[in-house]
């Protein structure tokens, strides 16, 4: 039976990296180049974009690992009874709970890994991810770029012409506040100055307006500059546990808990299902692999994001049990009584 529970766990973990592996890279693509967008806001090494990818590695893993398990038990399920593996254990009185328990064991052991990864590694890697994001916005380098249009300065909309080295040519600056005063601003020219506290633009040689209801003021000036003081708004995080108790009165974080835990329980949940539906006779039916992880994928992120929307313990309560009590009712009528 040692041998037995080696040579199933061997291919299950050969169906499993197959499918872990595109996926893995397939997302992993998907959040670089939400990152490479970023360099449109602030200058960002390929150091700061390694570390930035790094916060993001527990997300990756947290909407990877229930898709790849779910696949991988599929197809190794429907793999096993299409080569009459399966058939051949059952011949010898080998019973299909003895058979199905080291797969058993291995969607609890997921679960446990999502569980770990969702409530204790995701927020503190998306808090240190919001933190460094903001830490760069602030010490980067203000990226202006000549001739497009919508780039903003402090509360100032500018627009650049050309640029030579660091020298800024034909510089155009305009703001309208709350109360309506409009300012516009025009210079031949304008240099970016940084220090450890602010950002300033100084404007050379130009002119501006300011328009107030029914008046309007011209200036020329030699030199203007326009000042940002950068604010960084750290995410508070205190610790793991206080977190989560948050969501006692917080909706979002309550929605969030229940989200992520329905996730990490797709392993065990769907156990039974994805094994009444992919363990068959290959001699009178056919898998139905794709199937089985399409409805499972599709009802749990469906019934997922419901629960998070509504942040209700009795919808999580009535999803996760009714899931269970049904694939084991499935299970029991298509493979306990028929082998």
């Amino acid at each position: 039976m040692v041998k037995l529970n080696a040579y199933l766990s061997r291919h299950f973990a050969m169906a499993f990296l197959t499918l872990f592996v595109p996926f893995f890279i397939i997302i992993t693509l998907v959040y670089l180049i939400n990152i490479a967008g970023l360099t449109e806001q602030f200058e960002l090494s390929f150091s700061d974009i390694v570390t930035l990818y790094l916060y993001t590695v527990p997300e990756i893993f947290f909407y990877t690992l229930p898709l790849s398990f779910v696949s991988a038990l599929a197809n190794s399920f429907a793999g096993l009874s299409t080569d009459n593996e399966l058939i051949s254990l059952f011949a010898m009185s080998v019973s299909p709970k003895r058979l199905l328990r080291p797969f058993f064991r291995l969607s609890l052991l997921f679960s446990l890994l999502l569980l770990s990864i969702s409530f204790a590694a995701m927020p503190l890697s998306k808090n240190r991810y919001q933190n460094f994001k903001e830490e760069k916005k602030t010490s980067s380098k203000l990226h202006i770029t000549p001739g497009k249009i919508g780039q903003k300065f402090a509360d100032y909309y500018i627009y650049v012409k050309s640029k030579e080295n660091k020298k800024l040519k034909d510089v155009v600056i305009y703001t309208r506040n709350q109360k309506g005063v409009e300012e516009f601003f025009s210079a031949h020219h304008a240099t970016l100055q940084q220090t450890e506290h602010y950002t300033s633009l100084a404007l050379y040689d130009g002119f501006g307006y300011t328009y107030e209801k029914a008046k309007l003021r011209q200036a020329i000036y030699r030199r203007l500059e326009v000042f940002e003081t950068p604010k960084i708004h750290y995410n508070s995080f205190n610790d793991i546990l206080g977190y989560w108790l948050q969501a006692r009165n917080d909706e979002g974080i309550r929605g969030q808990a229940l989200f992520s835990l329905l996730i990490s329980l797709i392993p065990m949940l769907s156990f039974f299902f994805i094994a009444a539906m992919t363990i068959h006779n290959p001699r009178y039916e056919e898998p139905h692999t794709y199937t089985a992880v399409a409805l499972t994928t599709l009802f749990f992120y469906t019934m997922a994001s419901t629960t998070r929307h509504f942040g209700s313990f009795t919808i999580f309560a009535v999803v996760s049990s009714s899931a269970l009590l049904l694939g084991y009712l499935l299970y029991r009528r298509k493979v306990t009584r028929r082998f």
